[in-house]
């Protein structure tokens, strides 16, 4: 007789089921609010990372493209695997303030627009990330009270491609973190990291 699986191992599956079903939900989301329609555009790079237990599963998934972006995405689900785990009120009273915060960010500097072929469409350019665009972010978001806030040019370890701006800024019992490059910006909500604060300095 075919011995049935017992209550640890049950709780387990029945975890990882829960954590795959949300896991397909993000990833389905994120692919069909992406703003970016150009044909050519690389299809994003998916990073899906789990971990399951009799007593909780979490599930963080990422889509990004451009350079490294698989390893991008590891970092970002690793990093966010390390944090607190956020209840569904502290999660919404952070989400409520995200946009004001990041809204505080200070525009990139406008550059000479690109135009492949006379007479036709222009890109507009922005940037760049530099430590002049750096120290004027950090100032600004210090000044508006956020006194904690780490602010800095993205290192090798961070949860960002290379060559952005990444960013740690505690809101209540949580962190808004996140990126700007030179085509956008990039912000989550989050738990602090184990060793305290929303980003290393």
């Amino acid at each position: 007789m075919e011995k049935s699986p017992s209550p640890a191992r049950r709780r387990l599956l029945i975890a990882l089921a829960a954590a795959i079903v949300v896991v397909g939900a993000v990833v389905v989301l994120q692919l069909a609010s992406s703003d970016d329609t150009s044909p050519t555009a690389a299809p994003p790079s998916t990073a899906v990372l789990h971990v399951g237990g009799s007593a909780e599963a979490r599930a963080y998934a990422c889509a990004a493209s451009g350079v490294d972006a698989d390893k991008t995405c590891e970092r970002m689900a690793m990093d966010y695997m390390r944090r607190t785990q956020l209840t569904a009120q502290q999660r919404a009273e952070i989400a409520d303030k995200s946009a004001e915060v990041r809204s505080l960010l200070p525009p990139l500097p406008s550059r000479a627009p690109t135009c492949p072929t006379p007479g036709g469409p222009c890109r507009m350019n922005a940037g760049p990330i530099d430590a002049e665009y750096v120290a004027k972010a950090w100032s600004t978001v210090f000044r508006a009270g956020y006194e904690d806030a780490v602010i800095r040019l993205a290192r090798a370890d961070d949860p960002a491609p290379p060559g952005t701006m990444v960013y740690g800024i505690p809101v209540g019992s949580g962190c808004v973190v996140g990126y700007r490059s030179d085509s956008g910006d990039s912000g989550n909500v989050a738990g602090v990291l184990p060793e305290g604060g929303c980003l290393a300095p």
